[in-house]
């Protein structure tokens, strides 16, 4: 944690474990939700196990893939208390991430009206990539 490249490391990998459960369990609903006569009409005309996976899996799980992403993103930017209990944003910045730079502006340089603009676009941003992947994504996502 006392050098630049391996505490960004270290905060990934904390961020990967904390999630890499939660999300699975979206996952793991949706490949519940696909019916078995799918994949037995598929083995039945001779599909392959990655050709199953690529034309029949994975384009059942694009709405779930939508959402697990949607929930990634917005949660890639919640650290605020993982980055102030493990580095608080150093060594030299090297971990000092948006949010916790608007909780640093905020709570510790007492700017409060800096901090509170810079929320309103974070919150403006995260919208517009997250309207821009969902609508994007379902377009090409089939609903049963």
């Amino acid at each position: 944690m006392t050098d630049g490249k391996t505490a960004i490391w270290a905060i990934i990998v904390m961020l990967i474990w904390k999630q890499a459960g939660y999300l699975m369990l979206f996952y793991i609903a949706g490949l519940n939700g696909i019916s078995k006569e799918v994949f037995e009409a598929a083995e039945i005309d001779g599909a392959t196990g990655f050709r199953r996976f690529k034309a029949i899996t994975w384009p059942l799980l694009k709405p779930t893939t939508m959402y697990v992403f949607i929930i990634a993103l917005t949660s890639a930017f919640k650290t605020v208390d993982h980055l102030y209990i493990m580095t608080k944003g150093g060594p030299g910045n090297a971990t000092n991430m948006l949010l916790f730079y608007i909780y640093q502006t905020g709570f510790d340089y007492w700017n409060n009206g800096k901090a509170s603009a810079m929320t309103v676009i974070l919150v403006g941003i995260l919208l517009i990539v997250t309207a821009v992947k969902f609508f994007y994504d379902d377009r090409h996502a089939y609903y049963n």
